[in-house]
């Protein structure tokens, strides 16, 4: 047992370190936003002035950011959890992301599941659209999953040398082709199981609304 969880504690330590090298760069985002939202403030700063073209010009620079957040972590993540080969498994977990969102579109096309746009957007159904994919809304955790993934299955095969005309494919570029079919089977599955999780997530969010008070805390705690 002392052995698991010090197993268990290591693991949540790199997990925790290759989070929070995409984390730290967030403050930095959301300063420069704050300085875009105080430039283009009609009330402080005309809106034919120099500074607010500025601010609205930093605006629409960061904001696809935060758009995808979920590719900035699958890769933050995977290169903060690969052991070797750093730099290849993060152009690995770019392209497995690219991937996702097509056979995720792809599947919810082919099942007739694609959302029509409520007011112009797809807030509110679902799904979301994302390097002009429209794909299950995960937000960042689907960056979370596929870097993990991506990150395992790296440490796994990347070491693998195959022979003759095949070693070209050896490597990182092995962990490309491992990820394919994991990649396939998580945008199909993702679709049918994630309405159910965001529902969970949903309740838990509402019973902790609840639980704000001094008895809720006790309840939630225990």
């Amino acid at each position: 047992m002392p052995e698991i969880r010090q197993r268990i504690l290591e693991n949540m330590q790199k997990f925790s370190r290759a989070m929070i090298g995409a984390v730290l760069f967030l403050p930095v985002i959301g300063l420069i936003l704050a300085l875009s939202s105080v430039l283009t403030n009609p009330t402080l700063i005309a809106e034919t002035s120099f500074l607010h073209q500025l601010g609205q010009m930093l605006g629409d620079t960061f904001w696809p950011l935060f758009g995808n957040l979920g590719l900035l972590f699958c890769v933050g993540i995977s290169y903060g959890l690969a052991k070797d080969k750093k730099t290849e498994v993060a152009l690995v977990s770019v392209m497995c992301f690219i991937m996702f969102l097509g056979a995720n579109h792809s599947w919810l096309e082919h099942t007739h599941g694609l959302a029509e746009k409520i007011n112009g957007e797809y807030y509110g159904t679902g799904q979301t659209q994302l390097l002009g994919f429209v794909v299950v809304d995960m937000g960042v955790f689907l960056g979370i999953i596929l870097g993990c993934t991506i990150a395992w299955v790296h440490n796994k095969v990347s070491a693998i040398e195959l022979p003759g005309a095949l070693s070209m494919y050896g490597g990182a570029k092995l962990t490309l082709v491992a990820m394919t079919p994991v990649v396939i089977f998580y945008a199909i599955a993702f679709t049918w199981i994630w309405p159910f999780m965001t529902h969970g997530i949903s309740a838990l969010n509402r019973f902790y609304e609840k639980c704000r008070g001094r008895r809720g805390l006790r309840l939630w705690f225990l």
